[in-house]
């Protein structure tokens, strides 16, 4: 049996100890390029975002002085490169790094970019009562400001993915809300594994602006090696693919997996081992695969077409979403590009067909720094009459949100959910 080994998904600390170099709070910390961090105001900084970029072999050859401490053991793998195989960690970078660092200096930070307290209440009243909104696809709702130290990693990628935008709209000045927008967009574009395939290019572009801006913005002290990273993080995107590709995200769950199945703190390698045997056997009984679409409950209330004969049910779970004839997973987006509200689902013969009503107006909710229909966001308003879609031609679910109520005529903040994408 042969393998190769194409990266080694590890966070900052851990990729220092394994290639034996400088841990990312040092001078010469960054992996990536041989800039020189300066030390302000007790904060390490990296704010030169034009020095040249390590090469793997002189970091295999530990020649980097001030950057190496002595020569990986990894080296002794064959075809291994210790900087183009360690690609940056999404989780701790983006999601635990530059994302917590901005809400952080926007609560707790600097005069010049704090919000008030009436402010933060308004925001975390915003994500409170649009947590409702959150599809099931979502393990976690949004929870208030004042809950930020406590935050996971899936909320701060779902503030910087899909509710940042609504709750900071009108709240931040127009220099921040610009700047924190270029950010959303770079990521959405690198989560998605259809947008990435054209669009990789603009989202290193807008990364590099980014950075060269939070210095301005934010003050110099605060270009962090998170956020100085983000200017690098193309570059791995364009290896491996998107970024859940290679994030620690399900390293991260394991731990707590890990944790479970551990009953004393005595030989943890045994009862890991007795465990994964126990688990083996339960999937053994279990059915090797299962029947998709499955249908849920029956639904008696309608509404129903006339002529289209069949049976009517609530919900319909297939292989990549759920979805349901009430909300907040009754939104998606079809084939053609139509956004629907599911109110029925009919399961005739040979198919299964959604009651449907679809948007009449739709537009951009944003258009800086490109327009937001590009990568999956629209503002949507007025519904049709009843019309019928089939399963097979729903591209993916979205988020729906209220955004602004004009008359009688509602409007909503519509967000495709990237990793549906088909």
């Amino acid at each position: 049996m042969s393998f190769s080994i194409v990266g080694y998904i590890c966070d900052a600390p851990a990729r220092a100890l394994v290639k034996v170099i400088k841990r990312h709070n040092g001078y010469f910390g960054c992996e990536k390029c041989e800039v020189e961090g300066n030390y302000i105001n007790n904060r390490m900084s990296f704010a030169e975002i034009s020095a040249p970029h390590r090469s793997n072999d002189r970091l295999a050859a530990a020649s980097y002085d001030d950057h190496c401490q002595g020569k990986s053991p990894l080296v002794k793998i064959p075809g291994t490169k210790l900087v183009t195989h360690f690609p940056l960690d999404c989780l701790h970078l983006i999601y635990l790094g530059a994302v917590r660092k901005i809400l952080l200096l926007l609560t707790k930070g600097p005069l010049t970019v704090r919000l008030s307290g009436a402010t933060v209440q308004n925001i975390s009243h915003q994500l409170v009562k649009l947590s409702k909104t959150i599809t099931s696809d979502f393990a976690r709702k949004c929870r208030s400001l004042s809950e930020l130290c406590h935050w996971k990693g899936t909320e701060f990628r779902f503030f910087i993915l899909y509710i940042g935008p609504i709750v900071l709209k009108n709240i931040l000045n127009p220099n921040l809300y610009v700047h924190f927008m270029i950010l959303h967009v770079a990521v959405r574009i690198l989560s998605s594994p259809e947008y990435i395939i054209d669009l990789i290019d603009y989202a290193e572009e807008l990364l590099i602006h980014f950075v060269r801006e939070f210095s301005v913005l934010y003050g110099e002290e605060f270009v962090s090696y998170n956020i100085h990273n983000l200017i690098h993080l193309a570059e791995d995107c364009r290896s491996y693919g998107t970024l859940d590709t290679f994030s620690t995200f399900p390293f991260e769950n394991s731990f707590q997996i890990i944790k479970r199945k551990l009953k004393k703190s005595t030989q943890p390698l045994a009862q890991l081992r007795n465990r994964e045997l126990e688990n083996r056997k339960i999937l053994q009984c279990l059915p090797n695969t299962l029947d998709f679409p499955m249908l849920g409950k029956i639904n008696n209330d309608g509404p129903f077409i006339s002529g289209l004969v069949g049976d009517s049910f609530k919900s319909v779970k297939t292989k990549r979403f759920k979805l349901t004839t009430y909300a907040p997973n009754n939104c998606c987006i079809v084939d053609d590009g139509s956004i629907v509200l599911v109110e029925n689902i009919i399961q005739t013969n040979d198919e299964i067909i959604l009651v449907c009503r679809q948007f009449l107006n739709v537009c951009d909710l944003f258009n800086c720094p490109m327009p937001s229909n590009v990568i999956g966001i629209f503002l949507c308003s007025g519904l049709s009459e009843l019309m019928l879609v089939k399963l097979i031609n729903i591209k993916c679910k979205a988020i729906k949100m209220p955004k602004s109520c004009e008359g009688v005529l509602e409007k909503f903040a519509i967000l495709s959910i990237l990793h549906q994408n088909s």
